[in-house]
């Protein structure tokens, strides 16, 4: 037991004389003792974590569809919209050079495109019908 008494005693008077530097070189060792201990247990591990994405790379879809620029895209679209049959010419052009409603409509989607397209047409003639004036007479028709 004297063999033990003998270095304590060294650490306690050398802890008395020179406390700073005592301090310094007793809190890093118990830092990297403490930090060793932690590396062995596996605290610094990565934990795998579960995901519900598969591990590849992900293509983004386009925010915004591109405007149809043929009548079989515009007839295929989700959203059929007068104001792209109005924009493009070259679509109205296919639309009455068609001889028959079967040389431009192919499935029952394009049919119902074609109807929403009608309607829209409507809508927007009954909206912007002008106010004609009959100079003659003086009153509006």
């Amino acid at each position: 037991m004297e063999y033990l008494k003998k270095p304590f005693r060294w650490v306690v008077t050398q802890f008395k004389n020179h406390t700073v530097r005592s301090l310094l070189v007793s809190i890093s060792v118990l830092t990297i003792a403490a930090a060793g201990i932690m590396w062995a247990c596996g605290v610094f591990s990565s934990v795998s974590t579960f995901s519900y994405l598969s591990n590849r790379e992900y293509v983004l879809a386009p925010a915004e569809k591109p405007e149809p620029q043929t009548l079989e895209e515009l007839l295929h679209s989700d959203v059929p919209s007068v104001d792209t049959l109005l924009k493009n010419p070259e679509i109205a052009q296919e639309l009455l050079n068609a001889e028959k409603l079967t040389d431009i409509v192919d499935s029952r989607l394009a049919l119902n495109n074609l109807r929403s397209l009608g309607e829209q047409l409507n809508e927007r003639l009954e909206e912007e019908t002008p106010v004609v004036v009959d100079i003659s007479a003086g009153t509006a028709k």
